[in-house]
């Protein structure tokens, strides 16, 4: 009595009066039809019973085989219980307390993993010679629905060598009239299981529960780094803000609202960020001697300088909004995602904070020198139209020297990101706990109870990202006296 709650066992109490209610006024396939209690799809506690010993049968959820997808997991220990595995009982009523999926996601691109009922091929000590089992399923108004009853018991599944019957959740589920479209979480679902011991008679349980939905496959389509333009980059690092964004949009297929978990942790290289520095007139190049001092100047002031960077934080845009979530050290930020909806995430990058300030030097002032003629020398030749006779300069040449002072400015003309980080992309329900979606509880530590081959999300995205260049390669290799943000 001191394992459960009052709350569960007035709670059960209820239960009892209305499944007797029902076993009475109403009947299927024949067997008593249980009209059970709702389940809390959020509730994530410990295994408790309402006795103080072992309940007679142990009822697991298990994934299927590594060797075999078709039948259960054989290295799963039955007495170890997960979160899906977490009930309560009263006598031969077990109800599950957490939503479980029918099946778990393969991954990215990956199938489906089927998941079973397991338990023990033994009751008190008796081998169990045979299994029948029948569903049915209630709205949210605890109202039976046609479509999901049986016209008939079905048989479980006997695995003889490792000692269990099993029955797959693709048998019971998914199967029309009662099919994918028509699962809601909602639901309550009931497993009526009739079986025969060696020893004779017949024992009768009624497991309840309800089930998530398979969750969808949605379209990631990556955009890449966003490059900026120089002066931007330049002046958003002087800034010190955001200025590179690595982009993905996201779609939505569904008519239901999704959770997506994201992740973003730091690769095997630290990220740097590495710019080369150079000169640029302040003004178009207006003659040759212009052109060579341009020419002479760039070519004798290349430099680069790099800095320490990070991913500072996650930008979602969507048709009405933009949110910015910082990004912590190996956490997770949750992104909501409304039915039919399509966002844009932006990773941004920019400098640590402890990386130093620089300055950029001061422009070069140079002065481009320019003879050109003011007039042309103009000669006469008497010997056309006469004797022989030198020819005459009536006009000589003027030259005049033009002085053209322009600046050289320093500017960015070259950047790129070196170094590795990783993203991951999850998504769940939006009522799927953190544990069940990543395997991961909110203070950062593993779980020991949900296993990363049962998460109840499915993989978007999880990889390392590689350096790429967003403004031209950096090429020069004399490095800028600061080597910081300038």
């Amino acid at each position: 009595m001191n394992l459960i709650s009052l709350f569960n066992l007035v709670r059960f109490y209820a239960v009892l009066a209305l499944l007797a209610f029902v076993t009475v006024f109403s009947g299927c396939g024949g067997h008593a039809k249980n009209n059970p209690s709702p389940v809390s799809p959020s509730r994530n506690t410990a295994s408790v019973y309402s006795q103080g010993e072992a309940p007679e049968i142990t009822f697991r959820i298990v994934p299927q085989s590594a060797r075999n997808p078709l039948l259960p997991d054989e290295t799963r220990d039955l007495t170890q219980i997960l979160v899906m595995d977490e009930q309560i009982y009263e006598g031969d009523q077990y109800q599950l307390l957490n939503s479980i999926p029918t099946s778990l996601p393969g991954g990215q691109g990956g199938a489906q993993k089927q998941l079973f009922l397991v338990w023990p091929d033994s009751l008190q000590g008796s081998s169990i010679r045979s299994v029948t089992y029948s569903h049915q399923a209630f709205d949210e108004n605890q109202k039976p629905i046609p479509t999901s009853t049986r016209s008939a018991p079905a048989a479980a599944w006997h695995d003889v060598q490792n000692q269990r019957w099993y029955i797959p959740f693709s048998s019971v589920f998914g199967v029309l009239p009662y099919g994918w479209d028509e699962i809601e979480n909602s639901h309550t679902q009931t497993l009526h299981l009739d079986m025969i011991p060696a020893s004779g008679g017949n024992r009768s349980f009624t497991l309840t529960f309800r089930v998530l939905p398979p969750i969808p496959s949605l379209g990631l389509r990556v955009a890449g780094p966003s490059p900026a333009p120089n002066c931007v980059i330049a002046t958003a690092i002087f800034a010190t803000e955001d200025t590179i964004a690595f982009t993905s949009h996201l779609d939505n297929p569904t008519n239901r609202s999704l959770r997506l978990w994201v992740q973003t942790q730091p690769g095997a290289s630290p990220l740097k960020m590495r710019y080369a520095i150079g000169l640029k007139p302040d003004r178009p190049v207006s003659s040759p001697s212009m052109a060579d001092l341009v020419s002479q100047e760039v070519s004798s002031h290349q430099y680069f300088s790099e800095t320490p960077a990070e991913i500072r934080k996650l930008r979602i845009t969507r048709r009405t909004a933009v949110q910015e979530f910082p990004i912590g050290a190996g956490g997770w930020n949750t992104v909501d995602l409304g039915p039919k909806e399509t966002i844009t995430m932006a990773w941004m990058f920019g400098p640590t904070p402890s990386a130093p300030r620089c300055k950029l030097p001061n422009p070069i002032s140079k002065v481009a020198s320019e003879s050109i003629i003011v007039q042309k020398e103009v000669k006469f030749n008497p010997a056309q139209n006469g004797p022989f006779v030198p020819p005459v300069s009536h006009k000589p040449e003027i030259r005049r020297e033009i002085k053209t002072p322009f600046q050289l400015d320093w500017s960015i003309v070259g950047a790129e990101i070196v170094g590795s980080w990783s993203k991951t992309v999850l998504v769940a329900d939006v009522f799927t706990p953190q544990e069940y979606a990543t395997g991961f509880l909110p203070d950062g530590t593993p779980s020991a109870r949900v296993k990363s081959t049962e998460l109840h999300s499915s993989e978007v995205f999880s990889g390392v990202e590689n350096p790429w260049i967003f403004q031209g390669p950096v090429t020069y290799n004399k490095p800028f006296a600061c080597q910081g943000v300038f």
